[in-house]
């Protein structure tokens, strides 16, 4: 039954203690402010990634040396990602948030530095700051919808989380795409700065005012449990070196984790890869749309965080983890191919846009589809130490794979660099065919025995 539109639980255990479930409304600020500061951090980081010839020519430096910088942040990320798992169950939530905040408030403010034409040591040192913030952020979402959110909201939060942290991927397409339209790199350096610094101090003043409302605002965790699962979790022990030690041997052990591990790493390659060269793939074959494709990274991210709304609520009312997977990889990679061979074949941007923007609407969701599947198949580990090795083998696996593109694209074999994506959605859709998923998240929260409902 409901109380001002929480729900209240009182649950019974054999030594007659009684513990009160019950979800708080201050559930969907945490929420929003952890997704606030998880899309500033990806709109920072990869926003001068997507004018790559600009920048180039504006620092004065190779592309390959560009592409470089971009892996060594995502290597960087990958050493820290395991041991910032350690950092919700040591400190909490709230410290990990200020800690992840502050860092990327650090690094946007270095970025100021790199302004200038001979700023590029600038630009990579505050680039590797916000690497460090990188690495605690993402693996941030279940984590935050598993201490705040009931079982019935779990997928609609961890997707909410996970995909508006992607959308600072859409207005970094987006905001460079309008602020250089139709700019020449060579003699029109001195409107380049301006518009770089625009879109630096911007960017960092909005990374500033996220830090100081998480540290106003963000809370620890609620003064009563939202879930069973939550409750149990809570009488556990604080996470140490030797304990995630112990649940790493257990998570390496189950091959259906592995499945989804793998899907979901390389789903998340995808979502490195294709922002880094949309611009060239829609540009092989339609040139100097830069405002228009700008326009179809913006578009694509929000028809995505619309298809993870949609999912993540059929899955809350339905648990079909593995139906809804299988469906939306095969329709990711439908639409994908009739993108790619539009490209190739036709020469009208409406229908290649359109194709491009359905493909988004089922591929997006995917990822956080299975961040859920993940939480669910390896509980009581922690949302956060589950997360963190999909995450990890995902950019890991990204350094090869942008190389690989990048070397492609600098030979004008576009229609390969598609076909390739295909091929890694392909396996996406393999891997999970095979996972055999046990609820145990779902059987701890109905475990226990319900007594009552109504507070008076």
């Amino acid at each position: 039954m409901s109380i001002n539109g929480d729900i209240k639980v009182l649950i019974t255990y054999s030594n007659e203690s009684i513990l009160v479930i019950k979800t708080c409304s201050w559930r969907w600020l945490i929420l929003a402010l952890y997704s606030i500061t998880a899309f500033s951090n990806t709109l920072v980081w990869l926003s001068l990634f997507t004018i790559t010839d600009i920048i180039c020519a504006f620092y004065q430096i190779d592309q390959e040396i560009f592409l470089w910088s971009s892996n060594a942040f995502t290597l960087m990320q990958v050493f820290l990602a395991v041991p910032a798992s350690l950092l919700p169950s040591r400190v909490g939530l709230r410290c990990t948030m200020v800690l992840a905040s502050s860092v990327n408030a650090i690094g946007a403010i270095f970025l100021i530095g790199g302004t200038n034409r001979n700023g590029f040591p600038y630009f990579v040192t505050g680039q590797t700051i916000i690497a460090i913030a990188a690495s605690i952020l993402p693996q941030l979402a279940p984590e935050v919808s598993a201490v705040w959110f009931s079982e019935h909201e779990q997928a609609i939060s961890t997707s909410l989380g996970v995909i508006l942290g992607n959308a600072g991927a859409a207005v970094g397409f987006l905001q460079p795409a309008l602020l250089l339209k139709n700019v020449n790199p060579v003699t029109d350096i001195i409107f380049i700065n301006k518009k770089i610094k625009q879109l630096v101090y911007s960017q960092a003043a909005l990374c500033c005012f996220l830090f100081l409302l998480i540290m106003i605002f963000f809370k620890d965790k609620p003064k009563n449990p939202p879930s069973r699962s939550e409750a149990k979790r809570i009488a556990a022990d604080k996470l140490t070196i030797n304990m995630l030690k112990e649940q790493y041997k257990v998570l390496f052990k189950d091959k259906n984790y592995h499945l989804c591990g793998n899907s979901y790493a390389l789903n998340s390659v995808l979502l490195i890869a294709i922002p880094v060269f949309v611009n060239e793939i829609i540009s092989w074959k339609f040139q100097n749309q830069y405002i228009a494709i700008g326009w179809l990274g913006f578009g694509g991210i929000l028809i995505g965080i619309l298809g993870s709304v949609v999912f993540g609520i059929i899955l809350d009312k339905t648990q079909a983890y593995k139906k809804i997977s299988i469906f939306l990889a095969t329709a990711s990679l439908l639409f994908w191919v009739a993108f790619t061979e539009s490209l190739v074949q036709y020469n009208s941007i409406v229908i290649t846009f359109t194709l491009f923007i359905i493909s988004t609407f089922f591929f997006i969701p995917f990822g956080p589809m299975l961040v859920a599947l993940i939480a669910e198949i390896t509980y009581p580990i922690s949302e956060s130490s589950s997360y963190v090795f999909p995450i990890t083998l995902g950019r890991f696996y990204s350094i090869p794979f942008v190389f690989y593109c990048g070397w492609l694209v600098k030979g004008k074999k576009v229609h390969i660099v598609c076909l390739s994506i295909a091929f890694l959605l392909l396996i996406c859709l393999i891997l999970i065919v095979f996972v055999k998923v046990e609820q145990k998240r779902k059987k701890a929260d109905r475990s226990q025995t319900v007594i009552s409902t109504l507070e008076t």
